[in-house]
């Protein structure tokens, strides 16, 4: 299977990226906290009694504290804003941060807005829990980052559960894209299952009506029938994209066409809403079987053709031209992993 957008997702939206339009060039995260709460500031600014102001600003000499929580009052010579950064403090100085809520209001502002952080990440012997908010609005957005950023996840290590859930609009607020991944394996019943949606809109910035502009739909199952046997005992995949997600143009041939029908091939163009369906099984008393499908719903197209020879779908297939743009390819091997 693909890595899953999920993952890439998370790594881009942690402690410690950069934030245009907030204070400095430190951005979110740029902070410390030790175990007993007390929170301190790692930038190379300027101000009396707060070490670490964030570069280029100068910070008031009487910030606010307590344990997990600190206020600074900051300005770059024209503008004055507000940090305010509340934390549990962690297990040992240095390790992961139960829960921080960061954020950034600039006094006076004329476009308004707000650059504001969460993050919540749990860990313990049932498995992890992660979680993510960016906003960055209004006068702390650049013009090039998203306005909005979430990312949520579950796991469990020892059934190897996980689904996740990520969100981005764009800075301009004219488009989204969202995406659902969920996986299960059980290591002693041999099952696996995979699950991914990933749906890009356009946004109408005055009414705030969503359209769907694309769509992409990746399932993948497999079980063990025989003793000892693989998760290609049986399994299926099915692959589906539409609209923005369906990029490049291609034709795909049926090797063996099943009668004499005009045409014995799919022809596909980006844009087009086309999937590909793959179903493999080799079950003992039972036999080798082998399915595909290709199809092209916007032209109506449609083949398909199976094998008693081969529990491969994927060899029923002849790519003429262009790419093969599905996620879902051998069915025989499915692999499901908790990131």
């Amino acid at each position: 299977m693909k890595k899953t957008s999920l993952v890439i997702a998370l790594s881009a939206i942690l402690p410690g990226i950069a934030m245009a339009g907030a204070p400095g060039t430190d951005g979110f995260g740029a902070w410390n906290i030790d175990t007993s709460g007390t929170i301190t500031l790692t930038g190379t600014g300027t101000g009396g009694g707060t070490s670490g102001c964030p570069t280029g600003m100068t910070c008031s000499g009487t910030p606010i504290s307590d344990s997990g929580f600190l206020q600074v009052q900051m300005t770059d010579g024209t503008n004055t804003y507000f940090q305010t950064i509340i934390a549990d403090a962690p297990a040992t100085t240095g390790g992961t941060v139960p829960f921080s809520s960061e954020n950034f209001v600039k006094s006076g502002a004329t476009a308004g807005g707000i650059a504001a952080q969460q993050n919540m990440s749990i860990t313990d012997t049932n498995g992890t829990v992660n979680a993510s908010t960016t906003l960055a609005m209004g006068d702390f957005n650049n013009g090039t980052e998203n306005q909005v950023d979430m990312s949520q996840k579950l796991g469990d290590t020892a059934g190897e559960f996980y689904a996740g859930f990520t969100y981005g609009k764009n800075s301009a607020g004219d488009a989204s894209t969202m995406n659902l991944d969920q996986q299960l394996k059980t290591t002693a019943g041999d099952f696996a299952t995979s699950f991914s949606a990933t749906q890009d809109n356009t946004i109408n910035t005055t009414t705030g009506a969503v359209s769907l502009a694309g769509q992409s739909i990746d399932i993948a199952m497999g079980i063990v029938l025989n003793p000892g046997g693989t998760l290609s005992d049986q399994s299926f995949s099915f692959s589906q994209l539409s609209g923005t997600a369906l990029t490049s143009g291609g034709t795909i041939d049926v090797a063996n066409p099943p009668g004499t029908g005009p045409d014995p091939s799919v022809t596909w163009v980006a844009g087009d809403k086309a999937s590909k369906t793959v179903i493999g099984q080799s079950v003992t008393d039972a036999g080798v079987f082998g399915y595909g499908s290709i199809a092209d719903a916007t032209a109506g197209t449609k083949l398909a053709d199976y094998s008693l020879s081969t529990n491969d779908g994927t060899t029923l297939y002849t790519l003429n031209t262009g790419t093969d743009p599905f996620a879902v390819n051998d069915p025989t091997g499915i692999v499901v992993s908790v990131p």
